[in-house]
This record gives C-alpha cells, sequence and structure tokens, in this order.
C-alpha cells in the first residue's frame, strides 16, 4: 500500500512538473511576441513620424507667396509709381 502510494505521489508530482513546464513555455512564447510586437511599433512610429514631419514641411510652402521669375515679390506701389 505504501509503495503504491508513493508511485502515485511521484506520478501526481510529475504531472504538476509537465503543466508548468508547459505555462513556462507558453509565458516565454508570450513574452517574446511581446518584444516583437514592441520592436514593429517602434519601427512604424518612426516611419509614421517622418511622414508626419514631410507632411509638414510641405504644408508650409504656400504657392501664392513664391517668388517668380520675371515678377516682383512685392506688391506694388500705390498710384504705380515708386515709394
Amino acid at each position: 500500500m505504501l509503495a503504491a502510494n508513493a508511485r502515485q505521489g511521484q506520478l501526481d508530482l510529475k504531472a504538476i512538473q509537465y503543466g508548468s513546464q508547459l505555462r513556462q513555455n507558453g509565458l516565454a512564447t508570450q513574452a517574446a511576441i511581446s518584444r516583437f510586437s514592441g520592436r514593429q511599433a517602434v519601427g512604424a512610429s518612426i516611419f509614421k513620424a517622418g511622414g508626419s514631419l514631410v507632411s509638414g514641411i510641405s504644408g508650409l510652402y504656400d504657392p501664392a507667396k513664391a517668388v517668380t521669375f520675371g515678377r516682383s515679390a512685392f506688391p506694388p506701389a500705390p498710384g504705380g509709381g515708386l515709394y
């Protein structure tokens, strides 16, 4: 009877160790996925920031205020004369 109880105790112990190993593997996999997702998010944010920067810079240009060849960048004087 004692030997049977000892064997059952060993089986229970092995089952607990196996379950713990499965949980450890699952958590390690989840951690790896989280680290990968974090690296992807960093890369995406860099590209998004670059796009925002380019968009902001391009928004500064106003073609109506740009200097063109052959015309003055300054408005004409009142009465058409010189200042």
